[in-house]
């Protein structure tokens, strides 16, 4: 999504549970953009803090049965009394969510599940529920997207099936907040800290990895791509003899890799372990960067 955003777009991405946002985190970060945030709260977090956005994606928590094709584990974990709990919890997310969105602001919403219930049965709800309005998506009869599976709901949604689609199993919508179109500035950065102002950022758990730190007393190191691949991998580093003392930034080509911490005789490699490359196919020449 954030690849597809305008240039200068802020993304905020959050996950409840931490293990998961501990990947999220790894994930958004490698993928490289400045202004990407992972937040580690619960959506009703999101409305205390304030804070509003111009689009929103509800990824919702689904009985899963797009992934039966996948995951035969899942097949296990499905029952109707998990769908009759998704499609509560699935409408008091969207709730905190619009909370959240400016007016004149879009929601998807999406779902990895096939019956109607978590699917046409909430996005109906949200028609009747709020201010909304379903958008139709521009989309080609060569994918084999399946239409709305609920009798007498004849809106524009969109549902991925295994074996008619290319794609693992997929449901989405996309809808338009009424009222009058107020845009909210974006929080003000000064380094990786926010003023505490109107953004709300401060009452969310934010996920800040050592890797990008920039400021005062933070050096920066150009390395080769052997050494790039050596920090990546983990391994010591050997920096040169005029670097500072204290929080080092590597970089390769002028992209910042992480931070060491250098102590003048070593330097600690603060990557984090569990990202570290563990594979021994390493290119012995740096590919072209373009």
């Amino acid at each position: 999504m954030r690849s597809a955003l305008p240039e200068g777009s802020v993304l905020y991405s959050n996950e409840p549970v931490p293990k998961r946002a501990s990947i999220l985190l790894e994930n958004i970060t490698k993928w490289g953009y400045p202004d990407c945030y992972v937040t580690n709260n619960y959506p009703r977090d999101y409305v205390r803090s304030g804070m509003k956005f111009d689009l929103i994606l509800c990824d919702v928590p689904c009985s899963g049965e797009g992934m039966f094709r996948k995951d035969p584990q899942t097949i296990g974990e499905w029952s109707p009394q998990n769908v009759e709990k998704c499609w509560r919890l699935q409408r008091d997310i969207v709730s905190d969510a619009w909370a959240c969105l400016n007016d004149g602001g879009l929601l998807i919403y999406s779902t990895c599940t096939f019956n109607t219930k978590e699917n046409e049965e909430n996005v109906r709800w949200i028609l009747e529920t709020f201010d909304a309005q379903l958008l139709p998506i521009d989309t080609e009869a060569a994918w084999g997207i399946t239409g709305s599976l609920l009798p007498g709901f004849h809106g524009p949604v969109y549902r991925f099936i295994p074996g008619i689609t290319r794609s693992e199993g997929l449901f989405m919508a996309v809808l338009r907040k009424g009222g009058k179109t107020h845009p909210q500035p974006l929080p003000v950065k000064e380094g990786r800290k926010f003023h505490k102002g109107e953004s709300g950022i401060h009452k969310l758990r934010v996920l800040t990895p050592l890797l990008y730190r920039e400021g005062t007393g933070v050096g920066r190191v150009s390395l080769s791509y052997q050494q790039a691949i050596s920090y990546l991998q983990r391994q010591a580093l050997r920096l040169p003899p005029d670097t500072p003392l204290g929080l080092v930034q590597v970089c390769y080509q002028g992209h910042p890799l992480g931070m060491v911490k250098n102590l003048g005789t070593r330097a600690n490699n603060l990557y984090p372990k569990e990202w570290a490359i563990k594979s021994t196919h390493v290119p012995l020449e740096a590919p072209e960067l373009k």
